[in-house]
């Protein structure tokens, strides 16, 4: 049964009707001392209402806004996740042999140049490390002070380092910054609470492990595999809102999952293995609308479409086309490559590749 909810109006009504009733009136004056108090009374009468409807909806997670949501969860031992800094390796060196030794504190600043990437995006170094005397480069773990998606620098983008020890020349970022998560969405955080409360910890079922995973921020889909190595065997498979988790990230979810396990559980956390999709489409643009302007709109709908596919998934022809012809302005759209449906292993996980968009 819904909530039933009166309005100030009908109250109003009520009460009027009420008054005539205890006075013995047919109707009641609306310039009457009795009309004014009528209104008075039925404004804070709806003010209950809707403090009675507010407290229901606070009274169940389907319904329970950002404030109170988290509460449910705190009861089912399932936190909303927050931001996240992205991580990832950079090189630090010199062009020429150093004489000695270079310690590189841990909490050295690299950053990116604000005039060429076009903001600054400060990292500190996670280690002590030493570039060894005669040795031109060293590699070294970074993590960003800024967190959420933003935080996942593409390689190139790290290229200052802010009074660096004496000696050392350079800093090169070779691969993409990962493992950097907005605040987890309410409604994903309203289903995972949901989730639990349906499917309760029962000593290490499959949910279990996927919802443990789930529990650490940063990641974004888990998928179990029950006795893949044999009785008591459980491998994790996690990936994050970037797509490969680092290895940072994957020994983060093991120690925790590990935490949580039954005590003679064989537990391994991997990572997908990426798997390239290159695409060919030809466009066809609708009058008036020009296929130099079309293009990047094709590019970018199918790398979306790639990019949010699940692990394990299939590739689909008819998705690529249904994704390029939402663009406005496409009238007609062919595919040469794939020429088919790309299956996916279990543990794959597409990856954007080439990309090329012509004109028909």
């Amino acid at each position: 049964m819904s909530f039933y909810k009166k309005t100030q109006d009908g109250l109003t009504q009520e009460l009027l009707a009420e008054f005539a009733l205890a006075i013995g009136a047919d109707k009641i004056s609306s310039a009457s001392e009795i009309a004014v108090k009528a209104k008075i009374y039925a404004s804070k009468f709806e003010g209950i209402y809707y403090n009675q409807e507010y407290i229901l909806n606070q009274a169940f997670p389907q319904t329970a806004d950002e404030e109170n949501l988290p509460k449910h969860g705190y009861i089912w031992n399932t936190d909303r996740k927050m931001p996240t800094p992205a991580v990832g390796p950079v090189i630090l060196g010199r062009t020429t042999a150093y004489a000695s030794n270079i310690v590189i504190p841990k909490d050295t600043i690299i950053s990116t140049d604000p005039n060429a990437f076009g903001k600054l995006v400060i990292s500190k170094t996670q280690q002590e490390v030493t570039l060894i005397a005669g040795q031109l480069e060293v590699s070294v773990n970074v993590k960003t002070d800024i967190t959420g998606y933003e935080a996942n620098l593409p390689a190139g983008s790290l290229t200052v380092i802010n009074n660096p020890p004496t000696g050392l020349e350079f800093v090169r970022q070779e691969v993409d910054l990962s493992d950097g998560t907005d605040i987890e969405d309410l409604e994903v955080y309203r289903q995972r609470v949901l989730l639990r409360r349906r499917k309760p910890p029962r000593g290490g079922t499959f949910t279990d492990y996927e919802l443990w995973a789930l529990d650490v921020p940063g990641v974004t889909v888990a998928k179990a595999f029950p006795v893949p190595r044999g009785n008591n065997t459980v491998d994790v498979l996690i990936a994050t809102a970037s797509g490969i988790p680092s290895d940072g990230l994957v020994a983060t979810v093991l120690n925790y999952i590990l935490s949580k396990r039954p005590m003679l559980a064989d537990v391994h956390v991997l990572k997908p293995t990426p798997k390239s999709i290159n695409v060919t489409v030809s466009i066809k643009p609708k009058a008036g609308y020009s296929f130099a302007t079309l293009q990047p709109l094709a590019i970018s709908a199918i790398e979306q479409y790639i990019s949010t596919l699940e692990i394990g998934t299939e590739v689909l022809v008819s998705g690529i086309i249904d994704k390029v012809k939402d663009i406005n302005g496409v009238y007609d759209v062919s595919v040469s490559i794939p020429s088919s449906n790309v299956d996916l292993l279990s543990t794959e996980m597409a990856e954007v590749g080439v990309i090329n968009v012509n004109e028909l």
